[in-house]
């Protein structure tokens, strides 16, 4: 029953399976941001260690000041500690500082600084005198651990 013209046709082929190679533009896109998403993550792991370490290096730095020493000295070293650090950062101009100015680029790098506890790092080690009691060189050491944080943390 079927017509020569229906004998003619020629029967659908199926069409080849879809290939999943060569990848489509969006796989390639997701695969360049998933990268770059790595990449980010392994520079940010890494940069957060060598911040940790730096911070850990800087407190190793004020418990190694025996806190023996009189009290000009030990506001010296102290003092020694934080151009120490700053110059690690690139900091150099803070080398030049003494004094008010000392403390005023101090309280600059750290906006919440409590400035009259910082007060003895500006000229405590250069009056003779000076005396400091135990809670003083508490409260002191406390605000250069949060400078310290905040400044090379």
């Amino acid at each position: 029953m079927s017509s020569p013209l229906q004998q003619a046709l020629i029967p659908p082929v199926q069409p080849e399976p879809v290939s999943f190679w060569p990848l489509a533009p969006g796989w390639w896109l997701l695969m360049l941001v998933l990268a770059m998403m790595v990449a980010l993550l392994i520079i940010s792991a890494s940069l957060l260690r060598q911040r940790q370490k730096h911070q850990h290096e800087i407190a190793r730095w004020l418990d190694a000041v025996d806190p023996g020493l009189p009290d000009g000295l030990w506001l010296s070293a102290l003092n020694n500690i934080l151009k120490r650090a700053c110059k690690q950062q690139g900091q150099h101009k803070a080398m030049l500082y003494y004094g008010n100015d000392w403390l005023d680029y101090l309280c600059a790098r750290y906006p919440h600084a409590q400035r009259d506890l910082l007060q003895p790092l500006a000229d405590g080690h250069y009056q003779p005198g000076m005396q400091l009691d135990l809670l003083q060189r508490q409260l002191l050491l406390q605000e250069l651990q949060r400078w310290l944080r905040h400044t090379h943390g």
